[in-house]
C-alpha cells in the first residue's frame, strides 16, 4: 500500500517519490547470518522488503517540535506553527479527497524541508504511507480501521 499511494499521488505537502522497489527477503540458517538477507526470488520466498527513493527533507515535525524550531522561549512562532498546520490540513485534504486515510498522521511522519520560497522557511510533507486504507467510492467511512500509533488515534477510533 505504502508504494502504491506514494507512487500514484502528487501534491506540494506530501513526500514525493521517486523510485521504489520490492525486494524477496529469506533467512539463512546455512550460514548462521543474522538477519534477512535480501536475495533473488526463490521458490521459499516468504517476506518482501520495500526500499523507497523519496525527496529529501530535513527533519520530522517532532523534532523540530522538541529543537525549538516552532518557538522562541516559552513563545510559540505563531506564523510558523500555523502554516506547518495548514500544510498538514492540505496534505490530509488531498489524500481524502482521494477516498485515502494516512492511518498513521504523528509528528514523526511530517516531514519538514527548507523552502526559502514560503514565508515561514519550511513547509511541511506527509509521508509514511505504510498503513493508509483507500475506502471504495461511496464509501463515507472505515468500519473496524484499527492501525495506527494509539497515542496519536482520535477518542472515537481507540475506543469504539
Amino acid at each position: 500500500m505504502e508504494a502504491a499511494v506514494s507512487t500514484a499521488t502528487s501534491h506540494p505537502n506530501l513526500v514525493s517519490t521517486y523510485y521504489y522497489d520490492i525486494k524477496p527477503v529469506y533467512h539463512d540458517l546455512d550460514t548462521r547470518e543474522g538477519g534477512l538477507q535480501v536475495t533473488r526470488a526463490t521458490q521459499h520466498t516468504e517476506d518482501w522488503k520495500l526500499f523507497l527513493v523519496l525527496e529529501y527533507c530535513h527533519c520530522t515535525l517532532g523534532y523540530a517540535m522538541r529543537a525549538d524550531l516552532l518557538h522562541k522561549g516559552q513563545m510559540p512562532i505563531w506564523d510558523r506553527v500555523l502554516q506547518l498546520l495548514l500544510d498538514v490540513a492540505q496534505g490530509t485534504l488531498y489524500l481524502h479527497n482521494l477516498q485515502i486515510i494516512h492511518g498513521d498522521l504523528k509528528p514523526e511522519n511530517v516531514l519538514l524541508k527548507a523552502d526559502k520560497e514560503v514565508a515561514v522557511g519550511l513547509i511541511a510533507k506527509l509521508t509514511d504511507f505504510g498503513l493508509a486504507i483507500s475506502l471504495g467510492p461511496t464509501a463515507t467511512h472505515a468500519s473496524n480501521f484499527r492501525s495506527g500509533t494509539p497515542f496519536y488515534c482520535a477518542p472515537e477510533v481507540c475506543c469504539s
